[in-house]
C-alpha cells in the first residue's frame, strides 16, 4: 500500500497504547492485538465516500472502540452472530468481517463474511483462513493490480483478479467457491 501511495494509509488511526482482551473477547487470536497496536482502525470522520474508507473490497477497518460497540450490539442478537464472532472490518452498508474466537471450532482464527442483503448465497461464510492469509490476500491484491485507485482516491476492484488470488490463498474458505460461478459469467 505504501508503494503504490494508498489514500487510505492517511486515514487510519494511529494504534492503541494499552490491550485489555477482556474487554474485547478473552480468546481473540494474539493477532489481534499485534493489528490494533499497528493502527486503530479507519478514521471515518474524516469527510469522504465509502469507497475512499476502503481498505479492500467493502472493507473498512473498524476503531477497536467502534468494533466492540457493534460486537456488543450485535452479538448474540443478529442471526448467525455468536459471542464469540467479533468484527474487524465493515463495508458500511450493513455487511461486517468477523473473527472466529471459539477456540473449540476447527474455523478457530478464520474471519467470514456476514451479509444479510446477500440473495446469492447463506449470509455467513469463511472467507479468509486467517488474519495473516486475509493480509497476504489484500497486499497481493494491491501488488498485482487486483485493487487500484481512482481519480478521485476511491477504491475500484477487479474482482476476477481478486477472486483467484483469495481463492488461491484462502483454500479452505467457502466464500469463493460459493462465487465462482458468478465470478465466471
Amino acid at each position: 500500500m505504501i508503494s503504490i501511495n494508498s489514500p487510505v494509509l492517511s486515514k487510519l488511526n494511529n494504534g492503541v497504547e494499552s490491550w485489555d482482551s477482556k474487554a474485547v473477547i478473552e480468546s481473540i487470536p494474539n493477532e489481534v492485538e499485534i493489528l490494533y497496536r499497528w493502527k486503530d482502525g479507519t478514521d471515518t470522520k474524516k469527510r469522504g465516500s465509502l469507497g475512499q474508507y476502503w481498505l479492500f473490497n467493502f472493507g473498512i477497518f473498524l476503531s477497536l472502540k467502534e468494533a466492540i460497540k457493534i460486537y456488543n450490539e450485535c452479538a448474540k442478537k443478529v442471526e448467525k452472530w455468536d459471542e464469540y464472532k467479533f468484527p474487524l472490518f465493515a463495508s458500511g452498508g450493513g455487511e461486517f468481517f468477523l473473527l472466529e474466537c471459539n477456540k473449540n471450532k476447527k474455523e478457530y482464527g478464520m474471519i467470514y463474511y456476514h451479509s444479510i442483503g446477500d440473495v446469492d448465497i447463506d449470509f455467513l461464510n469463511t472467507k479468509y483462513d486467517s488474519l495473516e492469509s486475509f493480509i497476504k490476500t489484500i497486499h497481493k491484491c494491491y501488488q498485482e493490480g487486483a485493487y487500484t485507485y481512482s481519480s478521485i482516491d476511491e477504491l475500484e476492484f477487479d474482482d476476477k483478479m481478486e477472486y483467484k488470488i483469495a481463492k488461491d490463498l484462502n483454500p479452505k474458505s467457502e466464500y469463493w467457491n460459493l462465487i465462482a460461478r458468478a465470478i465466471d459469467e
